[in-house]
């Protein structure tokens, strides 16, 4: 982004003119996107510069994020800014460490007792608890279809930005993934 034009704060105001922008701070990316915590209250996953925008997923993500508010046993981001064009959201800060920084810090190591897993277990029943399938479907929520960015994985794993906490944490997932996502595979959603 070399103009103006193309900075967050622009980029936020443009799509979403609600929103009057005196604070942005970057607080993290993933895979296509870029999270902005804006007026310290706000978070913005802006697409990645060179991710492919969807709106239709992202449609599909702001349905389901206000279907399930306060109905899981996890707090939710809380959809309240739909860019115009449909390509990004901001939600309601959720104040708190990530597990990458408790990682990056290293106070957070695998749960030997698989709480955890557990937890994200006890998410995603929750979520088929309270979206059927058919409504799943009619909302654009798309069925699972196996491992979907394998290189993407073995890319991060061999870039040298994996700590050796975060290589645990993914060989503890490797090892315990493959039965729970048969089961998983299952079900129906």
């Amino acid at each position: 982004m070399t103009d103006d034009a193309g900075t967050p704060r622009a980029v936020i105001e443009r799509a979403c003119p609600a929103v009057h922008v005196r604070t942005v701070e970057r607080i993290g990316e993933g895979w296509d996107h870029v999270a902005f915590l804006v007026n310290d209250e706000l978070v913005f996953r802006l697409p990645s510069a060179d991710a492919e925008t969807n709106a239709d997923a992202v449609a599909a993500e702001v349905r389901l994020l206000r279907a399930v508010a306060g109905r899981l046993p996890v707090a939710t981001p809380e959809p309240v800014h739909v860019a115009s064009d449909g390509t990004f959201f901001g939600y309601r800060y959720l104040p708190g460490e990530s597990i990458e920084q408790l990682l990056d810090d290293g106070r957070w190591r695998p749960e030997t007792d698989g709480s955890l897993t557990e937890l994200v277990v006890d998410v995603i029943v929750a979520i088929e608890d309270l979206i059927r399938p058919e409504v799943a479907s009619a909302m654009g929520i798309r069925r699972a279809d196996g491992r979907r960015y394998a290189q993407e994985e073995q890319w991060a794993l061999d870039s040298g930005h994996i700590t050796p906490a975060m290589r645990a944490v993914h060989d503890d997932v490797v090892r315990k993934l493959p039965v729970q996502w048969a089961a998983a595979m299952r079900r129906p959603v």
